[in-house]
């Protein structure tokens, strides 16, 4: 009976030390997010991207939709109609909130001087991921510069602006170390957080399913703004993927 049971507890601790070894890595943030902060996992990212769905916690989206038509006349889509790639779906939050998100990577080379001065760029980077986000009281915009990394800064890259008060700002910082790895290479993005009034607010993590966090304190339209960034980064390709159109 003794042999039994102590080979009930090494399996039970082998199975427990395979499970926390497959268990996503957390990205390494700020302590702004050490606290007062949720946690939710991503599901509906990896498979079959027809009719995707991404969640998280009680976020949700429409159908994510790779393609615009020809319907929707604002600045945002007029200008960027070229680009290979092209998402669009509605972001909805736990209050139900709701605003549509056009996002679009994959730029031809012709439609970059128009990015430029469309977002007031100016250092030109081989990489952009931007998007527009709207609905009946919020009018937002948001371009990433060089979303999949490739150089060792850890700068600023990327904001999300109010076009209604284009003095409101929140700030995108790329995220390169992994928690308990040895990170001597910090190429790679990994994650993002979200910096409003020099504080951090919300990151989302690229690895495996995904996973995200919003501090306790953020009021809804923001949640639904940053939550609408989240999910077009979840979704996108990376350059190393490519696009098929």
């Amino acid at each position: 009976m003794l042999r039994k049971n102590q080979l009930t507890i090494t399996a039970l601790i082998l199975g427990f030390a395979l499970f926390s070894s497959c268990k996503t890595p957390n990205i390494v943030l700020s302590n702004d997010l050490k606290q007062e902060t949720t946690i939710h996992e991503v599901s509906g990212r990896q498979g079959w991207q027809f009719n995707q769905i991404i969640r998280f916690g009680e976020f949700k989206t429409s159908k994510i939709k790779r393609g615009w038509n020809l319907g929707y006349n604002f600045p945002f889509v007029v200008h960027f109609q070229g680009a290979k790639e092209k998402l669009r779906f509605e972001q909805i939050t736990p209050d139900n909130q709701k605003a549509e998100v056009f996002c679009i990577g994959e730029f031809k080379s012709a439609e970059i001087p128009l990015l430029d001065d469309f977002f007031a760029i100016s250092i030109h980077h081989e990489d952009y991921f931007a998007g527009s986000i709207k609905n009946e009281k919020l009018n937002w915009d948001f371009i990433i510069y060089e979303p999949d990394g490739g150089s060792w800064e850890n700068t600023t890259t990327g904001e999300i602006v109010n076009n209604h008060n284009p003095k409101e700002k929140i700030i995108l910082k790329a995220v390169k170390k992994i928690e308990n790895q040895a990170n001597w290479i910090n190429i790679d993005v990994h994650g993002f957080e979200f910096i409003q009034d020099g504080k951090s607010i919300a990151a989302v993590s690229l690895l495996n399913n995904g996973r995200v966090w919003m501090h306790n304190t953020i009021d809804e339209n923001t949640k639904l703004v940053v939550s609408s960034v989240m999910t077009g980064l979840l979704v996108r390709h990376s350059m190393s993927e490519g696009f098929e159109e």
